[in-house]
């Protein structure tokens, strides 16, 4: 296997836990958005209230569905940002310690005399 492969494994299986708890999110926020939107049909069918208040509970509840939505999505998505700036970091300083020559040795200091 080439080296470039087994890093990327070896990154993906680093942070396993939280990568499953981004997709968790993810999903949830998918979820969300369903749920949201058949409680909005729901109550537009089955509320015995008047229409205007029919409309605006629906209303609600999908605005409520795309709120959710929106902070499981950016949550999800924040994870992943963070591991996409640990990699990038990761690799500048590959980078950096693969570019850079080591230092040269400090020149010797010259010492004073006895009497100075």
């Amino acid at each position: 296997m080439q080296p470039q492969q087994e890093r990327r494994r070896a990154e993906r299986e680093k942070y396993l836990v939280l990568r499953v708890y981004a997709r968790v999110l993810s999903v949830l926020g998918y979820g969300a958005m369903v749920v949201g939107a058949l409680f909005a049909l729901l109550v537009v069918a089955f509320a015995e209230v008047p229409v205007p208040l029919r409309i605006s509970n629906a209303f609600l509840a999908l605005m409520l569905g795309g709120v959710y939505f929106i902070i499981l999505r950016s949550t999800a998505q924040a994870i992943y940002l963070l591991f996409d700036v640990a990699r990038n970091s990761r690799a500048s300083r590959e980078l950096l310690e693969k570019s850079s020559a080591p230092a040269p040795p400090p020149a010797p200091q010259p010492r004073p005399a006895p009497g100075d």
